[in-house]
């Protein structure tokens, strides 16, 4: 049956559609799709999974999208605790090891910490300059206010 339906997808071929104002599109789970916006669009879009193909989106979202993943398996611990457990065996099952996001709040920290230590290099370069040029203006400021006298008096 499921090779049946394959096969008449693959016969279908592209479709082209012109979606018009307060119309609603399906696309169903796996099929390749792109969207072009011939005018300015708002678009609304919601994944769905059904719980008898809650598995096999399982496996491929925690591949695939693994922050989202991560974020689902926190929701579906408070609001579908069944699916949850299931996720949790199948990642063991499997031998997937979910990242902690501790691990990647520590990158971020990394991260952070390097581009603070940069800029404040570089804003103790920028002090530097300006106390050089400062100082270079206090010295040179008699210097200044003569080349003034002598422009006014020209």
């Amino acid at each position: 049956l499921r090779a049946e339906a394959e096969k008449k997808v693959r016969d279908m071929g592209i479709r082209e559609v012109i979606q018009e104002p307060g119309e609603v599109i399906y696309v169903p789970g796996g099929w390749y799709h792109a969207v072009l916006n011939i005018t300015h669009t708002v678009a609304v879009t919601q994944n769905f999974c059904a719980r008898a193909q809650f598995l096999k989106i399982w496996r491929h979202a925690r591949k695939g999208r693994k922050k989202m993943s991560k974020k689902w398996l926190e929701s579906l611990k408070l609001r579908h605790p069944d699916l949850a457990e299931m996720a949790l065996k199948c990642n063991e099952d499997d031998g997937f090891e979910m990242k902690s996001s501790s691990s990647s709040k520590k990158k971020r920290k990394k991260r952070r910490d390097r581009s603070h230590s940069k800029s404040r290099s570089r804003s103790n370069e920028r002090g530097k300059s300006s106390k050089k040029r400062n100082s270079d203006r206090d010295e040179g400021s008699d210097r200044d206010l003569t080349s003034k006298r002598s422009k006014r008096s020209v």
